[in-house]
């Protein structure tokens, strides 16, 4: 019995002998490898170091480089090279350039040399670049070349001439008939810019370029300068009802056999000739039947003919109109006042004893210049058919 207890069962001794041999070495073995790994750490970022010193050193000296460059031109700037030192305490400090607005009055010497107290001479003068200007100002936006002259040494500046003025706008109320047409000009009762250039007018709202119905609508214009600066106006415009009846149309005639030729113009089979019209007019509307013309009266009265072309043509005008004007906003040379045209006219037959349809033409001209820019017919499937498009729309 005994010995199965010694065998199951140690002294106090032994188990504290045993327990913290084996812990005390492996705390010894990681502490070693860490100081191990922190040196060979810091010997690799000194080896990286020694080898990118000659590369930091060159950056640095380009850098000194740069900065002792930049400070010598500081010293050194002025007119026209050697003219201005700015180590000498009386040469002229010129600026290097002024803003004033479109139509101000050009800057006197001193200021565009902020110390022109200290340095100017009796002879000192002043000159602007000569172009766009009336009166003594300048009457366009850009930037121009100013010298001056003080004790007779020359120096050179700026003077940007900038526009952040919008044009003044003054409505007018419209009214019509149902029926009638109107244009955008109609609302208009002056628009001045001070570049003296005309406006250029559009609807916030391209709904109002079309209106038909009868009622009383507020319609916005905006108007737009040369520089994009843009000013609103708010207007009326009242569509009345019809006081008097529409005439109504005379029934297209039955074709009625005649035994007398086509003499005068008409056949056998019409009773105001045939369809036959000039091939080089441009037809947008055709109002003839079963190959006949129709009575040429229709010419000289506001009937449902003639009120289909101009329904065909004025919304094409209208996309015209707004396409002419940004491509005007494009080209800041141009200069004029624009005038858009809608005219609906008759066309008869080639005996000129019936009438054949309608053609509709639009037109854009600069009437400062007397220019057509653009002119186009419509056809019978409402497609364009210009005869001039400057403009490129």
């Amino acid at each position: 019995m005994s010995k199965k207890q010694n065998k199951f069962f140690f002294s106090e001794t032994d188990s504290q002998e045993q327990k913290p041999v084996k812990p005390r070495k492996i705390k010894e073995k990681k502490n070693k490898d860490k100081s191990f790994s922190l040196a060979l750490i810091l010997e690799r970022i000194k080896y990286i170091l020694k080898k990118l010193l000659p590369i930091i050193a060159l950056i640095l000296l380009i850098i000194i480089i740069v900065l002792g460059i930049k400070v010598w031109q500081k010293n050194n700037k002025g007119g026209n090279g050697g003219n201005n030192e700015q180590k000498d305490p009386l040469a002229p400090s010129i600026i290097k350039s002024i803003e004033i607005k479109l139509g101000e009055d050009n800057p006197t010497i001193d200021k565009f040399v902020s110390n022109y107290e200290k340095v100017k001479g009796e002879n000192d003068t002043i000159t602007f670049e000569d172009k766009n200007v009336i009166d003594g100002k300048y009457m366009a936006i850009g930037k121009y070349k100013v010298t001056i002259t003080i004790k007779n040494k020359t120096y050179y500046s700026q003077l940007k001439v900038i526009d952040k003025d919008a044009p003044i706008l003054s409505l007018k109320e419209v009214t019509i008939n149902e029926g009638e047409f109107y244009n955008i000009n109609d609302f208009v009762s002056t628009c001045i810019d001070n570049s003296g250039k005309d406006c250029l007018l559009s609807y916030n709202n391209t709904e109002y370029r079309n209106i038909e119905k009868v009622g009383s609508y507020n319609i916005t214009i905006v108007a737009k300068d040369i520089s994009g600066n843009k000013s609103e106006g708010t207007t009326k415009l009242t569509i009345n009802a019809k006081t008097t009846p529409t005439p109504t149309p005379t029934p297209t005639p039955t074709p009625t056999p005649t035994t007398g030729g086509n003499g005068g113009g008409t056949s056998n089979k019409c009773t105001y000739g045939n369809a036959t019209y000039d091939k080089s007019i441009t037809l947008t509307y055709n109002a003839t039947s079963n190959g006949c013309a129709i009575d040429p009266d229709y010419a000289n009265i506001d009937n449902q003919y003639i009120q289909a072309a101009y329904k065909m043509i004025t919304p094409e005008g209208n996309k015209a109109h707004d396409e002419a004007v940004a491509k005007i906003n494009q080209d800041p040379n141009f200069e004029g006042r624009v005038s858009f045209t809608i005219d609906v006219n008759p066309v008869f037959n080639t005996a000129k004893t019936g009438l054949v349809g309608y053609t509709a033409s639009y037109t854009i001209v600069n009437e400062t210049t007397k220019e057509t820019l653009v002119k186009f017919n419509l056809n019978t499937s409402g497609k364009r058919v210009y005869s001039i498009n400057k403009l490129g729309i």
